[in-house]
């Protein structure tokens, strides 16, 4: 289970140890990444927010630390270039295109 960026395997595991990090509490994890409703759009644009604003890893943080965090961060701009409002009203994501 979990996503390759970049050459690095990206679990949930991984997610939660970054999230914890930088000070998100295990409760709200947990609710992030086991969702009860696997289709709430608002928990996932949480989630996703949280990625693409995850500030870079500590100069002290091991090698692997450092890979894991620099590949949520592309996936998190990524998903910011996906689902932004900007990107929405530009036409960047046009109803055309879901359907």
């Amino acid at each position: 289970m979990g996503l390759d960026i970049g050459g690095f395997h990206i679990t949930p595991n991984i997610v939660s140890k970054h999230l914890q990090v930088v000070g998100i509490g295990q409760q709200q994890i947990n609710t992030l990444l086991n969702p009860i409703d696997h289709q709430d759009a608002s928990l996932a644009y949480n989630l996703l927010r949280v990625l693409w604003t995850l500030p870079d890893a500590p100069a002290t943080a091991s090698p692997n630390f450092i890979r894991a965090r620099v590949a949520l961060q592309i996936f998190g701009r990524l998903a910011q270039h996906l689902v932004t409002q900007e990107n929405l009203e530009a036409g960047a994501i046009g109803s055309e295109n879901l359907t």
